[in-house]
């Protein structure tokens, strides 16, 4: 199967970082952790800072239909309008939209349901405000675009899904371009309990509290945080600082325990040889890891990575230590990063690892996987 090139010629989030695109790229590549104690939930977790709250606070007094939204939407109108500056007027009508999240509307279906629950009644807000698609539908809304929107999700991997979709739709000519991201606002009482009952939440109480790719930890130290990301995604290179596409991969296997990894993660096996087709292993010089800082998450990735480039694995990074995961939106978390390694040619700060530096950042898989037995790898490369 044939290729083409795809470019990702802008980008912007709004992440526990900060969402300031020079104060956003140095942080990735410091030795800090944003992942902070949590006093309303108990836990740490990767919350947005002052600067960025005050963003959706203020998003929310622009419209008084926003006043009903959930977070996740909120999160992804405060991304893309980032990106409004960078569409051409004329491409407006051929410019698709595709925001992907895992859980979708949290906050406002729980707390919908805790008052269903308390009155025996839901009000007329409710529906339109839960359903998965009103992410996109309303970054649509907010930038003016009338072209064609959509949301998915497919759990963790649902970012690079959205990457995937916006690829086909420009590949078939149905758009122009899109504009593919992803938004997720995890940090819920509700959500961290169901973490916490899969055993997979962190109790650390240390300087990291997530320990992402850690091979001698003991126990399971995912974080949740919050954020959303936005690319604008075209077949032809339109800035100084785009990236390409250069290869990608999917895969599923069949389910074999509650989080649907196999030990030897065999889905991002599959995926990570796709998205490597055509491509000399030697030319990755990073690949950048979903692992959660499970024990089994990140044991599995590394067997994969094992597999698929033997003893000569690349260099390794990962944002789950810095910024918590972000469900559905960490792999689209992944390609930022990315794009920064390859447009300053330098590598972050990893804490659990002792490896040797790469002489240069030609090319960088990312990866992400979720439950479902689903796996996403792309590789990005110097445009």
């Amino acid at each position: 199967m044939e290729k083409k090139p795809f470019f990702v010629n802008h980008f912007s989030a709004i992440s526990p970082l900060g969402m300031d695109v020079d104060s956003l790229s140095d942080a990735w590549f410091d030795a800090n952790t944003s992942l902070k104690l949590d006093t309303d939930l108990g836990v740490f977790s990767g919350k947005l800072d002052s600067a960025c709250s005050e963003v959706i606070s203020e998003i929310i007094k622009s419209e008084k239909r926003y006043k009903h939204l959930d977070r996740s939407a909120l999160l992804a109108i405060a991304a893309s309008r980032q990106l409004r500056s960078f569409v051409d007027v004329r491409d407006i009508p051929d410019t698709g939209i595709n925001i992907a999240s895992s859980r979708g509307a949290t906050t406002v279906f729980e707390e919908s349901y805790k008052h269903f629950l308390k009155t025996g009644e839901s009000s007329a807000q409710t529906s339109p405000s839960t359903t998965l698609g009103n992410i996109s539908s309303w970054v649509a809304q907010d930038l003016g675009f009338p072209g064609i929107n959509f949301s998915h999700s497919v759990t963790c991997s649902s970012g690079l899904h959205a990457l995937l979709n916006g690829m086909a739709w420009i590949g078939s000519g149905m758009s122009k371009q899109f504009l593919v991201g992803a938004a997720e606002a995890p940090l819920t009482a509700f959500t961290v309990a169901q973490m916490q009952g899969m055993n997979v939440y962190s109790n650390e109480d240390s300087i990291f509290p997530c320990r992402a790719m850690d091979i001698s930890k003991q126990r399971n130290t995912m974080v949740l945080g919050e954020g959303a990301v936005s690319c604008l995604l075209s077949s032809e290179k339109t800035s100084n600082d785009a990236v390409c596409v250069s290869g990608y991969g999917f895969a599923a296997e069949r389910l074999e325990s509650p989080t649907s990894l196999s030990k030897s993660g065999f889905c991002l096996v599959e995926s990570m040889e796709m998205a490597l087709c055509g491509i000399e292993k030697e030319n990755i010089d990073v690949v950048i890891t979903h692992a959660p800082g499970t024990l089994r998450g990140d044991a599995s990735e590394l067997a994969a990575l094992e597999a698929v480039f033997g003893e000569n694995k690349p260099f390794l990074a990962n944002t789950k230590w810095k910024i918590g995961h972000t469900f559905g939106a960490s792999g689209l978390f992944n390609l930022v990063l990315g794009m920064e390694m390859l447009r300053r040619q330098q590598v972050p700060y990893q804490p659990f690892l002792n490896q040797e530096l790469p002489t240069q950042v030609r090319s960088v898989l990312l990866n992400a996987v979720g439950f479902g037995g689903n796996a996403v790898s792309v590789v990005l490369s110097r445009a």
